[in-house]
């Protein structure tokens, strides 16, 4: 399931942009239906507003587009999740930041989830802003009304790229991908020594000495730190619990060929 069930006690606001086929877009956000609590359409005014001068092709598509809001918001309702539509205009990247600070004031504390399914791109950026601010998940809809997360880097660049042993982990796992539908990953003791003869001692940013040999101590904190960027994984060895199992993750991919797309 796409949108995850947060706890109970906490509201999960979800805010969609209208597209072509709002109700089976809406249908995939809701397929969990615990998860969200809220339902906000948030549509241009340019693109639902009938205008003078418009042709008949494009008036057409306004109102496909409104009984789409329509359908999606009685959907919402039929599943008992409370809906509103609000009508963005002009449409610029601060109205629609306002627009969700306005929602995340009237919901204190509550978890916010965004689907990006049509719309320009002040629209498009605008929600992304926030999702950012807010710490929300971000989805895009394919026209099959398929959910995919967009992911935010939860590292800078610059950190990244500043200990050549996160490339080393990275290079090594990269090697090993995971085994689809199965635990499976690089076990922790064979991790540790295959990086033994990779290791480049890296000053610490509190300015103590570099450790001139990898420690366990050193090297568990490199695995922690990716682990917190999300660029790997750790799992538990099912049976030995007391073997911890890595792999990368396909933002850690994603990094590895953004930074480190050297021939292997």
């Amino acid at each position: 399931m796409l949108i995850m069930t947060p706890p109970a006690s906490r509201k999960h606001i979800l805010v969609i942009s209208p597209g072509t086929d709002l109700p089976a877009i809406l249908a995939s956000a809701l397929s969990d239906p615990g998860a969200v609590t809220h339902t906000v359409i948030l549509a241009e005014g340019l693109l639902v507003t009938d205008r003078t001068g418009e042709t008949t092709q494009e008036r057409a598509a306004k109102v496909a587009l409104r009984n789409g809001i329509t359908r999606a918001h009685d959907l919402a309702l039929s599943l008992g999740i409370p809906a509103e539509h609000r009508t963005l205009d002009p449409t610029t990247v601060d109205s629609v930041c306002s627009q969700v600070m306005d929602i995340a004031a009237r919901h204190p504390g509550a978890r916010f989830s965004f689907v990006l399914s049509g719309g320009t791109a002040p629209l498009a950026l605008g929600l992304f802003r926030m999702a950012a601010w807010l710490d929300g998940d971000v989805y895009f809809a394919s026209r099959k009304a398929v959910l995919k997360k967009l992911t935010v880097p939860k590292m800078p660049a610059s950190a990244l790229a500043a200990n050549p042993n996160y490339e080393a982990i990275l290079t090594l796992l990269h090697k090993k991908p995971a085994v689809p539908g199965v635990i499976s990953g690089v076990p922790r003791d064979e991790l540790f020594r295959a990086m033994a003869d990779m290791y480049v001692p890296v000053r610490t940013l509190a300015g103590r000495a570099a450790r001139p040999q990898m420690t366990r101590g050193n090297f568990g904190q490199f695995l922690a730190t990716l682990v917190r960027w999300g660029l790997i994984a750790e799992n538990v060895m099912p049976g030995r619990e007391a073997i911890r199992l890595y792999t990368i993750t396909p933002d850690g991919e994603f990094a590895f060929a953004l930074y480190f797309s050297h021939a292997l």
